[in-house]
């Protein structure tokens, strides 16, 4: 702790590091789901307009809509189309492995597996 570093009650701790070989920028973590990139957007348009017309959202169902509950009900039935044209016509994104980290122990990468296999469920 350097206690000249600051007049106040709080006190800058100081560390030094010293790393063998060149940092290497960390893998951003995405959650990007679909290459929007390869989209044939004409085709995602037919396929949205055909699954709203399958659950019957239509101009005239939104302005017929009289309390909150039916808001959230088209609302949630609009997100179900967008998402059923979103995987029947936009290509996913590859999920590559993330580069293996140096310092990350075998143990903790079993560890991780096991989370996320029991948030999974």
């Amino acid at each position: 702790m350097d206690r000249t570093f600051t007049t106040s009650d709080h006190y800058a701790i100081t560390f030094d590091i010293q790393i063998k070989g060149s940092l290497v920028p960390l893998r951003l973590n995405s959650t990007q789901r679909y290459n929007t990139r390869k989209t044939k957007w004409s085709e995602f348009c037919l396929h949205f307009e055909s699954a709203l017309l399958r659950k019957t959202i239509t101009s005239k169902t939104i302005e017929n809509i009289i309390n909150g509950a039916e808001l959230e009900t088209i609302l949630q039935t609009y997100s179900d189309s967008i998402n059923d044209a979103c995987i029947d016509t936009i290509p996913g994104v590859d999920i590559r492995k993330g580069k293996v980290v140096r310092w990350w122990p075998e143990n903790l990468k079993v560890l991780k597996e096991e989370l996320q296999g029991q948030n999974a469920v």
